[in-house]
């Protein structure tokens, strides 16, 4: 009986000691939840920039006077693809007024006619294109568009303004006059128009009419205004 029982007793034994060695499962667990990375369950979700929210922050940029954060802005916004048109074009327009105030004329240029492209019925970007055109010493283009951009809308001072710029590139200070004479009756702290305006009147020899035009454009701001966002339609 006694070696009947020995072999079972001596294969047993290994296995105790095995079971003496190695942890359990639950013993495991803890050292494997700290040691061992997380991995998420499911994906990070991407967030998409509302194009519409950055014009609007691209636009409170530029009245602060931050050019660089504007454009930056304004960028990411003309880039998107999630954009109707009309939103489109008036993102074009005021990225393309700092290029004009940066000293990027082409740039601005390219903004502008795409925003023509865009929004074709509309004065904004035609009155616009035609500050760029005059930029890059062009009357001719800019006479026309800035034409078509009071025959769309009379009531538009800008409008006037760039006409009357362009005549005076052209030396046509009396017909200059006429219209920068609108643009100021239409809004009358137009502090580029109040400049344009005495230099018509200089050249026409009312130097004292000149010097009160210049005195009240001082008080004024000489920068072109903001664009307003392009009416809908």
């Amino acid at each position: 009986m006694r070696r009947r029982n020995a072999l079972p007793a001596l294969l047993l034994a290994p296995v105790l000691a095995l079971a003496l060695f190695v942890p359990a499962p639950c013993a495991l667990a803890p050292a494997l939840a700290q040691d061992a990375p997380l991995v998420p369950l499911l994906s990070p979700r991407l967030v998409r920039d509302d194009p519409r929210q950055l014009v609007r922050q691209g636009r409170e940029a530029a009245l602060r006077g931050d050019q660089d954060s504007a454009w930056e802005l304004l960028t990411r916004a003309v880039n998107s693809a999630d954009m109707d048109q009309r939103s489109l074009a008036d993102a074009l327009v005021l990225r393309g007024r700092l290029g004009l105030e940066g000293a990027a004329p082409r740039q601005a240029l390219a903004d502008f006619r795409r925003a023509v492209e865009l929004a074709p019925a509309t004065s904004g970007a035609l009155a616009w294109r035609a500050l760029a055109w005059l930029e890059l010493a062009r009357p001719g283009p800019a006479l026309d568009d800035a034409r078509r951009a009071v025959t769309l809308t009379p009531s538009a001072a800008l409008a006037h303004l760039a006409m009357g710029r362009a005549l005076l590139a052209q030396d046509r200070p009396q017909d200059a006059l006429a219209a920068l004479d609108e643009a100021l009756r239409l809004d009358p702290d137009l502090g580029p128009a109040r400049q344009d305006r005495a230099r018509a009147l200089r050249a026409l020899g009312q130097p004292g009419a000149a010097e009160r035009d210049e005195a009240r454009a001082r008080e004024l701001s000489p920068a072109l205004p903001l664009p307003l966002p392009l009416p809908p339609g």
